[in-house]
């Protein structure tokens, strides 16, 4: 496993990927970038080994990651859980998951787990990853989510 940052082989491809983006990416991107939320610099379709993260942060050690209808199968997923492990055990990243959909309707959950998620570190709580703010299919979050993330900040 290589545990080089940013290849150069890569380099070409991840352009590409910033240029050809979803509108989620767009839309997340438009809020995390020049270091809008809490001061924190998002890098995004970073290289981390073989991997491309689609949104990485260097001083929380935390990507984020946007999934597509593509991400929906059982070979993906099973893909996606190898990849998790392998930045989790190799580099320490957290990461945390949307749908697209998730970023598109509700975006300030994903904001507000990013601050909660800071101060955790910040004042060694344990580290509780955020829920899936949609239940499968769609819908609403579950008001007890919600709250569930805004009590690691109170």
């Amino acid at each position: 496993m290589s545990l080089e940052i940013n290849i150069s082989e890569q380099r070409d491809f991840r352009r590409q990927l910033r240029s050809n983006g979803t509108p989620a990416e767009g839309r997340l991107w438009k809020l995390l970038r020049a270091r809008q939320v809490e001061g924190l610099q998002f890098r995004r379709q970073y290289g981390m080994g073989k991997y491309i993260l689609d949104f990485y942060c260097p001083e929380l050690k935390l990507a984020i990651e946007l999934d597509g209808n593509v991400h929906d199968n059982s070979v993906s997923g099973e893909h996606d859980a190898i990849r998790d492990k392998v930045l989790r055990e190799y580099f320490g990243i957290e990461i945390f998951r949307y749908k697209n959909i998730e970023v598109l309707r509700q975006p300030d959950v994903i904001i507000d787990a990013i601050i909660s998620y800071k101060n955790s570190l910040l004042s060694n709580l344990p580290i509780i990853p955020p829920p899936n703010p949609l239940p499968e299919g769609g819908g609403e979050p579950a008001d007890s989510m919600q709250s569930g993330l805004r009590s690691l900040t109170e």
